[in-house]
């Protein structure tokens, strides 16, 4: 995953988020929570190179769920000063989960939104 590609699917997802009713805070924080497992999968699945995940965003109930999928092999992490990332996930949605399986990882992240259609 190239720092470009990132860079757009935030800018993807921020313009997704603000389009059904995310405030900009919620927004940031979504974004943020959603590059950190990005980050996450590139870390983890991929060993140096080209890494490729999947995201896609959903609205449910009255927030949002954003899916991170990679086709990895689960790798511990290359520096002891990692880590930190689920617990900023966790921080910042409602529910983190992941699963893990022979075809790679799926992190979602569910957050409510306050005002999920911006009335």
């Amino acid at each position: 995953a190239h720092p470009n590609r990132l860079a757009d699917v935030r800018r993807r997802l921020t313009a997704w988020l603000a389009a059904h009713g995310a405030s900009s805070a919620e927004a940031n924080d979504i974004v943020l929570a959603a590059h950190e497992a990005a980050m996450n999968a590139i870390e983890h699945a991929y060993g140096p190179g080209d890494a490729e995940i999947t995201v896609s965003a959903m609205l449910r109930d009255d927030g949002v769920e954003i899916a991170i999928h990679d086709s990895g092999r689960w790798r511990e992490a290359r520096s002891e000063h990692r880590g930190r990332g689920r617990s900023i996930m966790s921080a910042l949605m409602d529910d983190v989960s992941v699963d893990t399986g022979p075809t790679g990882s799926t992190v979602r992240l569910r957050r409510r939104l306050d005002d999920p259609e911006g009335e």
